[in-house]
């Protein structure tokens, strides 16, 4: 038997992907945990699926998760969860970007079988191209000495969609989680309660997406003049704006744009794409990882445009200089069938050409 530990949509997006591909014949525990947000809601119509033998809600743990939270959550781990994972014997546990959580789970299960592996799956970007987090020097030497398990020091292995494109955390072996198929779109829609939110995009061809710089990285970007500029190529009527989760109704970043902005959805946007005619979409970014998951976890190739070159902030943000997030969107690029439909300009004279090429082919 294995395990699923998740605390996003996302993640029970991906766990969902592994059970019913590389772990179809296996039976299976899916653990969601609340603390960074309520995915409770998701329980019920999990259960209904029947993929799992057992789902169990975890409120537990504290938020945030820093090193004496984590200490609290070792020592006294709540007494309904404790009792659960007393009697489990796993043979895998799969877990994810929830940091020393995983610590607690792995100690835990270890007990009732120190043969146990612990596997890493897919989270989006981080997996790529930002190393794992590692508990510190002082919370780990506390793990060992109450007779814990570190969860980073029993990785058996990390699942990704597109394990040549890893970058960092190379020193763990990769394994590809299959592309989803869309004979698997009914049970995804069931899942996330799915009801017809793709069709809007039906007549839009260009979707711009939103980046909240400011207000995440505090790096003065303004995705307004970016958006004008497309439109002086695009008509407007083929464009929408979908706009970044964080980002506010009085935001004013786009208030010189008239294009028709997306409406705000829960549905995940892996299952708005499950639900879209790909082949002629064209996603527009400065640099998110939202353009790249058609191909990543659904092995389409919309059109993709990034603007990362024509945003010199973006660049000088990362300690490389984007380097590595240039490599990666290369791998991405190359892994195309057709690169000819991903696109880097490095000039808004190259973009324009770009937009109006692509908009010939898409008439």
């Amino acid at each position: 038997m294995i395990a699923f530990l998740c605390a996003t949509p996302y993640q029970i997006f991906n766990c969902v992907a592994l059970k019913t591909t590389l772990y179809s014949d296996e039976k299976a525990d899916l653990y969601l945990l609340t603390h960074t947000s309520d995915i409770s809601m998701y329980f019920s119509r999990l259960k209904a699926s029947h993929m799992f033998s057992n789902i169990y809600v975890i409120n537990a743990f504290r938020h945030p998760s820093n090193m004496w939270n984590t200490m609290k959550d070792f020592l006294f781990l709540d007494k309904s969860l404790s009792n659960v994972l007393n009697k489990k014997f796993y043979k895998i546990l799969l877990g994810t970007c929830i940091g020393v959580i995983n610590s607690v789970f792995y100690s835990k299960l270890y007990k009732n079988n120190p043969d146990l592996r612990f596997f890493y799956y897919d989270e989006g970007i981080g997996i790529y191209c930002t190393p794992l987090i590692e508990a510190s020097t002082k919370l780990k030497f506390f793990i060992r000495s109450i007779g814990g398990r570190d969860y980073f020091e029993s990785i058996s292995g990390l699942y990704a969609y597109m394990p040549k494109a890893i970058l960092t955390n190379r020193q763990f072996p990769g394994y590809c989680i299959p592309a989803v198929s869309l004979e698997r779109q009914e049970l995804f829609n069931c899942i996330f309660a799915y009801s017809g939110e793709a069709e809007f995009y039906k007549d839009k061809t260009f979707v711009y997406l939103d980046q909240a710089y400011k207000k995440q990285l505090n790096i003065d970007i303004d995705n307004g003049k970016l958006l004008t500029q497309i439109c002086r190529v695009v008509c407007k009527s083929q464009i929408t704006l979908r706009l970044h989760p964080t980002r506010m109704p009085d935001d004013q970043e786009y208030s010189g744009n008239s294009v028709e902005v997306a409406p705000a959805v829960d549905i995940p946007w892996e299952v708005l794409l499950l639900n879209m005619d790909l082949q002629n979409k064209v996603f527009i970014s400065i640099n998110s990882t939202a353009c790249i998951t058609s191909k990543m976890v659904f092995d389409q190739e919309p059109f993709v445009i990034l603007l990362y070159e024509l945003v010199p902030e973006c660049m000088a943000f990362h300690a490389d200089g984007g380097k590595t997030m240039k490599m990666f969107f290369e791998k991405i690029r190359c892994s195309y069938r057709n690169p000819e439909r991903f696109f880097i300009p490095k000039t808004f004279d190259e973009l324009h050409n770009v937009l109006e090429s692509i908009s010939k082919e898409v008439q």
